[in-house]
């Protein structure tokens, strides 16, 4: 089984993939999403 991990800016998440069409493509190649505030450094949500 092959996935992906992405540790992805809170602010680029809320701006590009939070997008329905960009929330699909993730769930169709099973990528998993660490969400961090950069400002506070700590992963503030994980996605899978």
């Amino acid at each position: 089984m092959n996935f992906f991990i992405f540790l992805i800016g809170q602010e680029i998440y809320e701006k590009f993939f939070a997008q329905a069409a960009i929330q699909i493509i993730l769930q169709k190649y099973q990528a998993l999403l660490l969400i961090v505030d950069t400002n506070q450094e700590e992963i503030v949500q994980w996605i899978n």
